[in-house]
């Protein structure tokens, strides 16, 4: 869990206290917590949770979703088939002022010339399989993501210098294709994912 100089207050000791407390209820749990002394930004604070995880797969997570029940099973056996693949769930988009949940389709993460991230249908030679439950490659991975930790570390991680939101999504994925690997969305895993009411621009 990393806390990028967050300015709320909530994020500070009454967190601390909810975390020991489920430590407390949950023996053998460990919640790790990073805390940077300035703001770094999105790419950087992502691999300051790389850097403090010490399972074989990490999860990159946004503080605004809710998984899904059974939600990592799906990822976990794609990536123990192959460790160079990079995983993602369908997001289901939550409305951030009524959250009203709108489920979306299973869909391919790209981007446009602008490199603006936007879905896309899978390939044709997917819809020839005829089985809308197996995984879909996707040319981009649009921030949340599962991933062998030491593949990730092996390929460079995320660039920490990004500063421009949603720049490191395509740059990731350019760097798993061109590294071997590969990314894609897994239809049988679902979070529900909380929209900003606008988009940060740096």
């Amino acid at each position: 869990m990393v806390d990028d100089n967050s300015f709320n207050e909530d994020l500070k000791v009454d967190l601390d206290i909810y975390v020991k407390s489920l430590e407390e209820q949950n023996p053998g749990l460990r919640i790790a917590r990073v805390r940077h002394d300035k703001q770094q930004g999105l790419a950087y604070t992502r691999v300051s949770g790389w850097r403090a995880a010490t399972a074989d797969v990490v999860a990159i997570l946004d503080a605004h979703i809710e998984v899904h029940e059974m939600w990592a099973e799906p990822l976990l056996t794609q990536i123990k088939a192959d460790r160079t693949v990079v995983v993602s769930p369908v997001f289901d988009r939550v409305n951030f002022n009524d959250l009203k949940v709108y489920q979306y389709q299973p869909a391919a993460h790209a981007f446009d010339w602008a490199l603006w991230c936007m879905y896309e249908g899978f390939s044709p030679e997917y819809s020839k399989l005829g089985d809308s439950s197996l995984p879909g490659k996707s040319p981009s991975v649009m921030g949340i993501l599962v991933a062998e930790r030491k593949f990730l570390g092996e390929i460079g991680l995320l660039d920490e210098g990004m500063k421009v939101y949603g720049g490191e999504n395509v740059e990731l994925g350019s760097r798993v294709w061109t590294c071997g690997g590969s990314i894609e969305v897994v239809p049988c895993s679902k979070i529900a994912h909380i929209e900003r009411n606008h988009k940060p621009q740096n």
